[in-house]
């Protein structure tokens, strides 16, 4: 964990609801909408340290998509990454692997401190349709979770019950986010990019490719000191970001990074 030096702006209440929940202008905090503009009347005299949080995390988010980084949502963090450090192999048609990280901003009694753990992103390229070109047999081509609603980036849609062939080939899968199955086109459907799911797919065509050994040495698993590896990696980001990212600058708060480790005693 790193310290986050803050100089603490303006923070107004609001009347509106952000009409995008990653809008970095506004923040909701039980019940209540916070902005980084408006009147006087309005000023927040001692914002809670959460509302200052989630403007800070939120701003963060914000600037390194500015910086050219992608990002996938988890429940309290990002995993970010960019295209340019991805990792070279002979089958990106199918998948590609990235060098990310995952990261979160928490607090400590009155300190804001930013969270970075390396994170190996793998992204699925290649549809199942594809794969049935390639020799996959569509008997057992199921029991796993896929992506195949491409007009959002919720992550994993559903899982895959099975495969049928009734003149079109389809997916019948079962929705995530609501009780329904669905049929869906096999050109519509991803598997979803788990090592484990691609290693057996890959391996059902004849791909000659250890995904799951690829994944391990990149996330350090198979290092002799693995934690003394991750935490120079860590290090590592942290001047990163204190040279591209920061000082983080929103409404009139601005954000320092110290990449010095922070020590945690309990």
């Amino acid at each position: 964990m790193f310290e986050l030096i803050v100089n603490k702006g303006t923070i107004f209440g609001s009347l509106a609801s952000p009409e995008n929940s990653e809008d970095p202008e506004s923040v909701s905090f039980r019940g209540k909408n916070y902005s980084l503009a408006g009147v006087m009347i309005d000023i927040v005299a001692d914002p809670a340290q959460e509302i200052v949080k989630r403007f800070i995390f939120k701003n963060l988010i914000s600037k390194l998509a500015v910086k050219g980084f992608s990002r996938r949502r988890r429940r309290i963090s990002y995993v970010v990454f960019r295209r340019s450090d991805e990792v070279q192999h002979p089958h990106t048609q199918f998948f590609r692997i990235y060098n990310g990280f995952e990261i979160k901003v928490r607090t400590v009694e009155e300190a804001y401190l930013l969270c970075i753990d390396p994170h190996v992103v793998i992204e699925s390229e290649a549809t199942l349709a594809q794969y049935v070109q390639q020799g996959l047999p569509l008997l057992g081509l199921s029991g796993f979770s896929v992506k195949y609603d491409t007009d959002t980036y919720m992550g994993i849609d559903g899982y895959l019950i099975e495969t049928l062939q009734n003149g079109i080939v389809k997916c019948r899968i079962k929705n995530y986010r609501s009780p329904d199955e669905t049929l869906v086109d096999v050109n519509r459907v991803k598997p979803e990019p788990r090592p484990e799911v691609l290693q057996e797919l890959g391996d059902k065509i004849g791909i000659d490719f250890d995904v799951i050994k690829l994944q391990r040495k990149l996330s350090l698993q198979g290092s002799p000191i693995p934690s003394r590896h991750r935490f120079e990696k860590t290090k590592e980001l942290a001047r990163l970001l204190a040279q591209e990212i920061f000082p983080l600058k929103f409404g009139n708060f601005t954000v320092e990074i110290n990449a010095s480790p922070v020590a945690i005693v309990i």
